[in-house]
């Protein structure tokens, strides 16, 4: 009755003082969950323990299991409060950002190797960093979108231009999976033809295109074009092709690490391919921008129109908008979508509940978008709070007594099995993958900082100087042709690779800076906290995206970013060898880390060191007889036993 009044309290105080409490939201979720599942004559499932619940919701919201001080915290935690105070704290942590990223980069298949010479300068990274920094700063959803698809600039100044650069020239493919990820719609055959199944034709998908069509990854910037109107107009320069020629070079190498990013022409007009073969219009015929998918948005003033697609596409009234992220929500949360596939929502759908997805549509906008205080309302539900569902299911026909078990992603596994092994794992970042964006950074600003006039006399002496490399080349090759003694010849050549690696370098002094882009050499160290543990053993956010091939995460189903959402969680060979006999297995077991340094302050104490075992990799107490039983095993064998057993590599 005590804990009953102090609720009840807490809510009214919670209420007047007008701040944000995610259970004022959570009993209308349930009452509708449980409303369905008496519809179906099914039961809810009883409520989880308290060690079941810290593993599921820091292994949905922090990608990670709770480390064993973590799990004492709230385990000794005698607060009614103790759940939602915990889902706060973990919703506000970096842990919460890693994990958070990997899904996000699966969706929007971010990669740190863009296509193309945009990598060589940090575009990548750059959107990686703009992602995470997203997420950290809580960015509002519809304001996370809009700033993607209507991103303008060089990657430097907004790395959310990554998202044009990652399919630098695929206007077309761009709008298919913009639509894909948050529509929840797949209309990408429909740039060939009418689709085969829905409702979508050819001629739609095409002025659906027309708003991004504009958007080019190769930008001019003023400084540029201030050079070559200078140029032209410079009299001095002798006007024949190859001294033109070679100006337009040094331009495009000096302003190279500039020109990569994203720029929007609003006067750029899509057209019918050539082989157009519908009655409608005619191939080749301009197609004006137009929504085909929920309310029409009224442009504004000289808007351009990636803009208005941006306003349209994240708008409260785009209904296919608000139901598509309440629904990938609520999969990562529960284990199923309300509607499945999550994105390939048609006019046919049917939800599981659908006066639950319109509720959760409601609160959705009701908290502005708010990812966090969105994700604390479902984690805060009884629904998720209820001991998990383990048998196999339809997915049309699951209606939520619990959520769903599932096999751990590659990322989860992954960033338990470091969690073992590293101190402070969230915090560990590998800082010198930034480094070439950074230079860039640098160097964008130190051509801001330059007058048009210097920038035109750095162009006309890289030039000369150019002319002076290729003199001596010259020279040089006449030399090796009229050589006949080979150890000359040899020596020639080697002086003609020198002499031009010289020109390289003389030519970036003037031009860059002195950076060298191709060579810059990368710090790889980490702090204090970090020496004396693997460079390997960072999260998985903060490995290259994607895994290269032969990575443990690649090995457990990671996705090559190639495509949406292509990961996979299906059982392999070699994944069973890794955890079997695999060099994560004794980096686990190894005296320096964390679980083997927590161990050892309890030598001697058998008992103590099996609970601190399957604490910190099952998240629970061990029985009677599993103590019993590992009571005259030596730790190693017990942890490599623990780390083969489904019970670690599965949610509950």
């Amino acid at each position: 009755m005590k804990k009953l009044i102090q609720l009840s309290l807490c809510l009214i105080v919670s209420t007047l003082q007008g701040a944000f409490d995610p259970i004022n939201y959570t009993y209308k979720i349930d009452a509708l969950i449980n409303q369905e599942l008496a519809n179906q004559r099914q039961v809810p499932n009883p409520p989880a323990k308290d060690e079941e619940f810290v593993k599921r919701l820091y292994l949905s919201a922090a990608g990670r299991l709770p480390t064993y001080q973590e799990i004492i915290q709230y385990t000794s935690d005698t607060s009614i409060y103790k759940r939602r105070n915990l889902v706060e704290r973990v919703l506000n942590s970096e842990a919460y950002v890693s994990n958070f990223f990997n899904y996000w980069a699966d969706v929007l298949r971010v990669k740190r190797n863009i296509s193309g010479n945009a990598n060589r300068y940090g575009a990548g990274e750059a959107y990686m960093l703009w992602v995470k920094d997203a997420l950290r700063s809580n960015m509002p959803y519809d304001e996370f979108v809009y700033n993607l698809v209507t991103a303008q600039g060089s990657f430097g100044d907004n790395g959310a231009v990554g998202y044009y650069l990652r399919d630098p020239g695929m206007n077309l493919d761009n709008t298919a999976s913009t639509i894909q990820v948050f529509l929840g719609t797949r209309i990408g055959c429909a740039q060939c033809h009418d689709h085969p199944f829905d409702e979508w034709t050819q001629y739609e998908y095409y002025e659906l295109a027309a708003f991004q069509w504009g958007v080019s990854t190769r930008i001019n910037g003023q400084l540029r074009n201030e050079v070559l109107k200078k140029l032209k107009e410079d009299k001095s320069l002798a006007d024949d092709k190859e001294t033109r020629d070679a100006l337009n070079r040094m331009i495009r190498d000096m302003f190279e690490p500039l020109s990569y990013g994203a720029q929007s022409n609003n006067n750029r007009d899509i057209q019918l391919p050539h082989d157009y073969a519908y009655d409608d219009a005619k191939p080749k015929e301009k197609v004006a921008a137009r929504t085909i998918i929920g309310p029409e948005v009224q442009p504004q003033k000289q808007e351009a129109k990636i803009n208005k697609f941006g306003r349209w596409l994240t708008s409260k009234e785009n209904k296919r908008f608000n139901t598509t992220i309440v629904n990938r929500l609520w999969k990562e949360v529960m284990g199923v979508g309300l509607i499945e596939p999550v994105d390939d929502m048609n006019p046919n759908s049917v939800s599981s509940n659908p006066k639950l997805l319109e509720y959760l549509e409601s609160v959705m906008i009701l908290v502005d978008y708010d990812m966090k205080k969105f994700l604390a309302v479902l984690y805060n539900t009884k629904a998720f709070q209820r001991q998990a569902v383990q048998s196999d299911i339809q997915y049309e026909k699951f209606y939520y007594p619990g959520p769903l078990v599932t096999r751990m992603s590659a990322e989860q596994i992954w960033d338990n099995v470091v969690n073992l092994i590293v101190p402070n794992a969230d915090a560990r970042k590998k800082l010198h993958n930034q480094q070439r964006l950074v230079q860039a950074r640098k160097y964008a600003e130190s051509m801001k900082n330059k007058s048009t006039a210097e920038l035109v006399k750095l162009v006309k002496d890289a030039v000369e100087l150019d002319k002076d490399f290729d003199n001596k080349a010259k020279e040089l090759n006449k030399k090796i042709n009229e050589e006949k003694n080979k150890a000359k010849l040899q020596e020639l050549k080697k002086e003609l690779g020198n002499i031009n690696r010289k020109r390289r370098d003389a030519k970036e002094i003037l031009l860059q800076g002195g950076t060298d882009f191709r060579r810059i050499k990368t710090n790889n160290d980490y702090d204090a906290p970090w020496k004396g543990y693997g460079k390997h053993l960072i999260r998985a956010s903060e490995v290259d995206s994607p895994a290269p091939n032969g990575h443990f995460l690649r090995e457990f189903g990671a996705a090559d970013r190639e495509s949406i959402e292509s990961y996979h969680k299906d059982a392999t060979v070699p994944q069973i060898l890794n955890l079997l006999n695999g060099n994560l297995y004794r980096e686990i077991a190894n005296k320096n880390s964390v679980l083997m340094k927590q161990l050892n302050k309890h030598e001697g104490d058998k008992a103590q060191q099996i609970k601190i075992i399957y604490l910190s990799m099952l998240c629970r107490q061990p029985t009677e007889k599993e103590t019993k039983l590992f009571q005259n095993e030596p730790l190693q064998d017990i942890i490599w036993v623990i780390l083969n057993t489904k019970e670690f590599i599965f949610t509950s």
